[in-house]
């Protein structure tokens, strides 16, 4: 199974039934934890993959001006639910480079004034 958000939905989908049946503590006949993996697995990994997709769609929207062209790439890439990791990657390259924009001049400027011999 692919940690890719768009994986984890689709196991959802498909194990829809019991997955509900987990949540409301009922029990589905003929179902065997033993050979699946277990439905409150599934759910906690959506969640959390739903909130780091999140977080990383909010840090790049507000460090968008700050990115360089090739990190905004990346991270756009990132986004795209179906790249496992992704969001995880767009995080990493969101934070490493949002001050590294080449747009002017960062920083004080160094003065070149010389002193004058008296």
């Amino acid at each position: 199974m692919s940690y890719s958000l768009a994986s984890l939905l689709k196991e959802y989908s498909e194990n829809k039934e019991q997955i509900d049946s987990y949540l409301q503590n009922k029990t589905v006949e003929g179902y065997d934890t033993c050979g699946n993996t277990n439905p409150g697995v599934l759910v906690a990994l959506l969640v959390v993959s739903m909130i780091i997709w999140v977080l990383s769609m909010v840090v790049t929207i507000i460090f968008w001006e700050h990115l360089p062209d090739w990190a905004r790439v990346i991270a756009v890439l990132g986004l795209i639910p179906i790249i496992p990791g992704g969001p995880i990657v767009t995080l990493v390259v969101v934070y490493i480079t949002k001050g590294s924009r080449r747009s002017g001049h960062r920083g004080k400027k160094k003065s070149r004034s010389k002193k004058k011999h008296h």
